[in-house]
């Protein structure tokens, strides 16, 4: 399975306390694309129901990043974080506008291709690798209406957001495997 969409009975009202949070705490809405928040107990001490929810589940987060995309677009096919992360698994949550927003999921059709690093992280040293397109093929695709979706961000994939803005998700990752999340 490569992405399982989790039941989250109040997903919308943990959006808002999030949402809230990121108004009137950060400064993420004056800036573009990606924001690590850096404050990780600020974060924790600020969203009760997510950190509830995710204790409810026996995790413990160890970083949250807020994407910001501020206008339509399709992200090319890419790879966020390495290849071969000992726990590869993140948990993407919609905060705001992120409804009609596709992530489309590729896999390689040659196993041996490599991936074309552009950039890495300047927060947490992750690379964001780029792939060219004739070299995948698209099979499967998500949408984080309803409800959080665990997946691994580090298999092909792109964005096609939606048509509302500013789209915020929030990217979560844990110090125990998520594998449990997939059956």
């Amino acid at each position: 399975m490569n992405y399982k969409t989790l039941t989250v009975p109040d997903y919308k009202e943990i959006s808002n306390e999030v949402y809230q949070f990121i108004v009137d705490k950060t400064k993420i809405l004056d800036q573009e694309e990606f924001w690590n928040i850096s404050n990780l107990k600020s974060f924790c001490e600020n969203n009760p129901k997510i950190i509830n929810y995710f204790n409810s589940l026996g995790l413990t987060l160890i970083n949250a990043t807020v994407i910001h995309i501020t206008g339509k677009r399709t992200t090319e096919v890419h790879i966020d974080g390495a290849l071969d992360t000992v726990n590869p698994l993140r948990i993407q949550w919609g905060i705001c506008n992120y409804e009609n927003t596709r992530t489309a999921l590729y896999e390689f059709k040659n196993p041996n291709i490599k991936p074309i690093q552009r950039y890495t992280n300047d927060v947490n040293k992750s690379p964001f690798l780029y792939i060219i397109p004739s070299n995948v093929i698209e099979i499967d695709s998500f949408v984080l209406d309803n409800g959080p979706v665990v997946w691994k961000p580090s298999m092909p994939h792109k964005v096609i957001t939606g048509n509302v803005f500013p789209r915020l998700t929030l990217t979560c990752s844990f110090a125990e495997p998520l594998d449990f999340l997939l059956e």
